[in-house]
């Protein structure tokens, strides 16, 4: 679960997880005891990075755990990560992309992402570095309108050496950051400053999308 979901979560709720994270974590905790699988999955979202309090990775997963058994097919997916990048005793790389790969078999698309991502960066020795495995998979979410699978996929198809997928690349890139991605209007403001991928130079549109980047 990302925080940005966790954050707009906790103010539906009437907290802020920017201006008082110790109170929405004590709000989060208090509706994960109760049973409430969304609350336990933000909670594992806000012990895992720390918000509120110190990194608490062993909380994190307690919490990350229950809402996978649940059958919440998010958690299972978030889970799969902690076997996967965690240390210690937990960390079980096998069993995480194994995990993975039945939720892309259900049509997760966080999974695809997350699998993806394993493609592109060669983090695990089980996965190998496969670039045209990664953009089909990061093809699935992007169509379907994954703000961040949209811009992974950009900034990959940018690279290519055909001009029309190159275009397509930043197509993508610009459709990520209709959906409000930062890190597309980061990319979108070196473009325009730059005129870089067929873009035109655009010093204004470069301001734009560096200030929205900042929100």
């Amino acid at each position: 679960m990302s925080l940005e979901y966790a954050a707009e979560f906790l103010r539906v709720n009437g907290f802020s997880l920017r201006e008082n994270p110790q109170s929405s974590l004590d709000w989060c905790l208090a509706e994960a005891r109760g049973g409430s699988v969304e609350a336990q999955c933000v909670a594992s979202t806000i012990l895992r990075y720390g918000f509120a309090s110190a990194h608490n990775e062993a909380e994190a997963i307690r919490w990350c755990s229950a809402a996978a058994a649940s059958g919440n097919l998010d958690a299972q997916c978030a889970l799969a990560g902690h076997r996967i990048s965690t240390k210690g005793d937990y960390r079980d790389v096998p069993l995480g992309i194994a995990m993975l790969e039945d939720l892309i078999s259900k049509g997760h698309l966080t999974a695809m992402v997350s699998m993806a991502l394993l493609k592109l960066s060669g983090y695990v020795d089980q996965v190998k570095q496969n670039s045209q495995e990664a953009i089909d998979l990061l093809s699935v979410p992007a169509q379907a309108g994954n703000f961040y699978a949209q811009c992974l996929l950009g900034m990959q198809l940018v690279e290519n050496t055909n001009e029309s997928a190159r275009q397509a690349g930043v197509r993508w890139v610009l459709k990520a950051a209709e959906g409000g991605d930062a890190t597309a209007h980061e990319l979108l403001s070196t473009y325009y400053r730059e005129g870089d991928h067929g873009l035109p130079v655009d010093l204004e549109r470069a301001e734009f999308h560096s200030k929205s980047a900042r929100r």
